[in-house]
């Protein structure tokens, strides 16, 4: 960073900045931005103004040496709803306390900040505290300390200006660090300090100190110093930036009367490292390599720097002999920031519905203290209620898939029919899979041939990097294509996360062997959207593609059928229009489904029929839980996309009312950095309003619009027309929904979003943000106040899912809030709604391990323990979070998993009490006793009395039983047998009352393993 600082003309426009007179400099790429802010920044604390600030500041998170900040510009209430967005009043906390002395080099925002500072006043700079590891310190002076600084109390510190205090353990978010901070006592010396993850709520990192200022404080009076000032009075230089294709502007408006509107030019060049490594090598001073690539080594010389971080691209600046070089391969990110989807934990909360594996369907009605342990509390017909012991809460799953749910009467009858009709119905999808996959065994008729050659081209032809999981589903696929048998692999992954280029690997080594192909798409717009990329990336490999749908006259169409008779045809993208007979398919060696729930029912069996005679490759974002997806290898090949592609950026997302100055800003920030916006209304007849409407904000921008009522000529023209980059605004309907994939399309506006699902509304999201630039999505709606409850709650949970691969959860949510009806291509609709979405799936499961004679002759043990096992709500406040750690405890399946939930909760609560180890402790008896022969455990004072599988072994070979009795008699422990069933026994053990009978259940274990007792 010294080096770019010290560039001749970052000197020069230093210089300016420290002498307050106004100047603009000029650099001809924004591929290293950043740096060149954070070179600024070294010398002078700068607010970075821009309608990019958001997407910059994602770059500057790159620049490890200048700490910066993003701050959103104040909110107004004539935009944002309040239900979706953040307070004035936080807003204004946040902005002072990023101002303290320890605050951030750069900040970046929106907005001119010319509005008054409202109803605040500042705190004085030296109202802050030190606190060090070791140091003295009470927790109570501690929080008055933080409630004196305007710090608010909250149930979990997530947002600048929270604290949360759990027992010895107080957490809170200065707005001068980078993560909120979580500060452990012992008595009253802090034992320490450490950075947590908001979201995780997780520590990431300790250091040694910290420095918490003091937020601004609300006057309720209306102050006469705008944010502009404000920043200037803390020592601020503001800037603004803007970005165009070829051109990037850094300006400084000063106040100094001594010279005016001085200009700056960096003659910086964008560079292909390949062609300018003689250059590099022998005629650059100094060659800086951003990022963490080893294979690009082999460039670079002695005068090479090798920084940490992140930039998107490389730069030459041949006049100051430095070089910028990206080391992440096709400007990848690294893969830290590759994010792949955990374990998904339901949230109950009171009043849910949920479903219990033997009384069905109730409600939650919270948790509640019974003999000091905790158990749920769940409400069934006729006033009955169930008390579910916390430790079993593998009992019960989220009643998900159904709306005017019905709940039912506790030994019922009904309910165990449901059950049954369930299960038939599984029994027989999972007979319909197995014969499917018997066509795995049947050879196909013209066997793929080896193209290592065409298949490595095409892989380098892929203009971005592979994710590994993107890596492994190829490779997958190309093992299923070079065995004998049929494929029939279903490729599950989120909304963009390249499910397509897996795709397109696929159809390219079928086509290298002369096969047809079939690209079979639920909608037109996805059609052509496929056809356009297949064609662009296959024909210089001599493969030729087609399209069959409603853009195709029906000349056109008997031409491609006569190409396809004559070999001329390799690839036919299509809507179900080729599941007609009109399409020849002796050739056909391979069908790509993309999206089959959108199908209707006769092309469903229309696809059926296909699937037992050619390889099929499936592609889906349906919401498969974890352990499902894993038990359907083997049965159905299965490859999981995780990771989103590198270089992706959450969508920023915003709830805004319809104020046509705002949208138009909206657009006019979209169309001024070379880009193009989305304006989605879904009634046809509206939509030349809105198109003569957005004509007059924007005059002069190229704005079409494209919907299902078009003809189908001029509807394929406009899509190609925005696609290639010559429309700038398209205004449409949700035919775009899952299709568009226009990477230079980085906003789209939904009006009346209020009314779509909550899929629904993550697929037309998922149009934007699909290269490398931020993404904006902005859900327009009518007056708050008319808003359903579901609606708003749909749309909370749309803006606040926007990381990389919520897909899941939010799939998930739509589940609750629409119904759930298909799976794999089946309809499973009444047999979901009756017991829910995870019971199903969970019973799926189960089916299908037990179809591959995978099920466990052992179980998991149920254990009744007189003492008290149970988390202390003091200890863990919030019930969620008591209930969310019961789950993972319940999850467990050995030591490593109970050691992960144990570290997790002391980090954030501190150390545990008897309760809460007891807790551990019996979820460590249940793991470890899971592969014996024990089915129950009651735990006593003096006692443990265990139920047992009687075991009957061929004549001749001891009994599990009787060399257990061998065992404890050998060890001389007191115990008794009792037969109970025909199936069962009863063993007691007996011993002393000052022992512990949690120890003495893990030190005998061992006598109870099968195989232990079975060699």
């Amino acid at each position: 960073m010294d080096a770019v600082s010290n560039i001749k003309e970052i000197r020069q426009f230093n210089d300016y900045l420290e002498k307050d007179i106004s100047a603009t400099l000029f650099l001809t790429s924004s591929a290293v931005i950043s740096y060149f802010i954070g070179a600024i920044a070294i010398k002078k604390k700068v607010v970075i103004i821009s309608d990019d600030s958001f997407s910059l500041y994602h770059e500057s998170v790159g620049v490890k040496s200048v700490r910066s900040q993003y701050l959103p510009s104040a909110l107004s209430d004539k935009v944002f709803p309040s239900a979706f967005s953040v307070s004035k009043s936080k807003y204004i906390q946040t902005l002072a306390g990023s101002l303290a002395i320890e605050g951030p080099r750069v900040i970046f925002t929106e907005g001119d900040l010319g509005e008054h500072v409202p109803g605040s006043v500042l705190s004085e700079k030296d109202d802050r505290c030190l606190l060090r590891v070791n140091d003295q310190a009470s927790i109570g002076d501690i929080l008055k300390t933080l409630e004196g600084y305007g710090y608010d109390e909250n149930i979990q510190t997530k947002n600048i200006g929270e604290y949360t205090r759990r027992g010895g353990i107080v957490d809170v978010f200065p707005p001068n660090t980078k993560n909120p901070i979580r500060i452990e006592f012992d008595g009253d010396d802090i034992s320490s300090i450490r950075y947590f993850n908001p979201m995780s709520q997780l520590s990431i990192e300790t250091i040694n100190s910290v420095t918490i200022p003091a937020l601004i404080k609300s006057t309720g009076n209306v102050l006469s110093i705008t944010y502009k000032q404000l920043m200037h009075d803390l020592g601020y230089s503001i800037l603004g930036v803007r970005l165009e294709k070829n051109l990037c502007e850094i300006r400084f408006d000063g106040e100094s009367e001594q010279r005016k509107n001085e200009t700056v030019h960096i003659k910086d060049l964008s560079i292909n490292i390949d062609k300018y490594k003689t250059k590099l090598l022998k005629e650059m001073s100094a060659i800086f390599v951003v990022g963490n690539d080893p294979e690009q080594s082999e460039y670079f010389s002695n005068n090479t720097v090798y920084i940490d971080g992140h930039i998107n691209g490389d730069i030459l600046i041949y006049d100051s002999g430095i070089a910028i070089i990206s080391s992440d391969k096709k400007r990848g990110l690294s893969k830290n920031n590759q994010k792949t989807r955990g374990d998904y934990f339901y949230s109950y909360e009171w009043g849910d519905y949920i479903t219990h594996v033997d009384y069905g369907v109730g409600i939650y009605r919270g948790l509640i203290k019974k003999d000091n342990k905790d158990f749920l509390k769940l409400e069934y017909a006729n006033n009955s209620v169930v008390h579910l012991s916390a430790h079993r809460m593998d009992m019960i799953t989220p009643h998900v898939g159904t709306k005017n749910i019905k709940i039912n009467n506790v030994g019922g009858k009904n309910w165990s029919a449901k059950k049954e009709k369930t299960k038939t119905n599984i029994k027989d999808i999972i007979a319909d899979m197995v014969a499917v996959n018997k066509n795995k065994h049947s050879r196909r008729g013209n066997p793929y041939k080896k193209e290592d050659y065409l298949e490595k081209r095409l892989g380098e032809s892929f203009p971005y990097t592979e994710t590994g999981d993107q890596a492994a589903a190829i490779k997958d696929i190309y093992s299923d294509m070079s065995t004998p048998g049929l494929m029939d692999r279903l490729i599950i992954g989120d909304v963009g996360f390249g499910k397509t280029e897996v795709a397109l690997r696929a159809a390219g080594k079928a086509a290298f062997s002369g096969v047809l192909v079939m690209v079979v798409v639920p909608t037109t717009i996805l059609a052509n959207q496929h056809y356009i990329l297949f064609k662009n990336r296959l024909e210089n490999f001599g493969v030729v593609v087609e399209m069959v749908s409603r853009f195709i006259t029906t000349h056109k169409q008997k031409e491609i059928v006569d190409n396809i008779l004559n070999k001329q045809v390799d690839i036919l993208v299509g809507t179900h229009k080729l599941l007609g007979d009109a399409i020849p398919k002796n050739r056909l060696g391979l069908v790509i489904i993309d999206d089959e729930h959108r199908f209707g029912v006769a092309h469903k069996n229309k696809l059926l029929k296909l699937k037992s005679s050619v390889d099929v490759l499936t592609l889906t974002a349906t919401p498969i839980p974890r352990t499902l997806q894993q038990s359907l290898l083997g049965l159905k090949s299965v490859s999981l996309i995780n990771t989103p592609p590198v270089k992706r950026m959450p969508i920023k997302t915003q709830v805004i009312y319809q104020k046509w100055g705002f949208i138009k800003n909206i657009m006019k920030q979209e169309l001024n950095r070379s880009g193009q916006v989305y304006f989605l209304h879904n009634r046809i007849e509206a939509i030349p309003f809105y198109e003569k409407k957005i004509l007059e904000l924007l005059p002069g921008a190229s704005v079409a619009s494209a919907h299902g009522g078009m003809n189908s000529r001029d509807l394929e023209k406009i899509i190609i027309s925005f696609y290639e980059g010559k429309t700038q605004v398209l205004i449409t309907t949700t035919i775009i929904e899952a299709g568009l994939d226009v990477p230079n399309a980085n906003t789209i506006i939904i009006t009346a979003a209020h009314l779509y699902g909550l899929s629904q509304l993550y697929q037309i999201r998922g149009r934007v943000g699909r290269g490398d630039r931020q993404g904006f999505c902005y859900l327009v709606i009518p007056k708050e106040e008319g808003l359903t409850n579901d609606a708003t709650e749909r749309l909370k949970t749309i803006q606040e899912n926007t990381d990389l691969g919520s897909g899941y959860r939010i799939a998930i949510k739509d589940l609750e809030l629409r119904g759930a009806g298909n799976l794999f291509g089946y309809d499973q609709s009444g047999h979901v709604s009756n017991i829910g979405y995870h019971l199903y799936c969970k019973m799926f499961n189960d089916e299908l391990k037990e179809s591959k004679g995978e099920v466990s002759r052992f179980s998991v043990p149920k254990i009744q323990y007189y003492g008290n096992a149970s988390f202390n709500d003091v200890y863990i406040p919030l019930p969620q979070d008591r209930l969310y750690y019961y789950q993972r405890l319940t999850a467990a399946k050995n030591q490593q998993d109970i050691n992960t939930v144990q570290e997790e909760i002391k980090d954030r609560y501190g150390r545990p009490g008897p309760g809460t180890i007891n807790l551990y402790k019996i979820t460590e008896i249940r793991t470890t006793y899971t592969q014996t022969l024990v089915k129950n455990i009651l735990i006593e004072k003096d006692r443990i009395v265990l139920t047992l599988m009687d075991d009957d072994t061929e004549k001749g070979n001891k009994t599990p039983v009787s060399s257990l009795i061998e065992a404890l008699e050998e060890a001389g422990t007191k115990h008794m047998f009792k037969q109970l069933k025909k199936d069962s026994l009863v063993l007691e053990l007996f011993f002393d009352v000052d022992k512990d009978p949690l120890a003495v259940l893990m030190r005998n274990a061992e006598l109870f393993y099968y195989d232990n007792k079975n060699p």
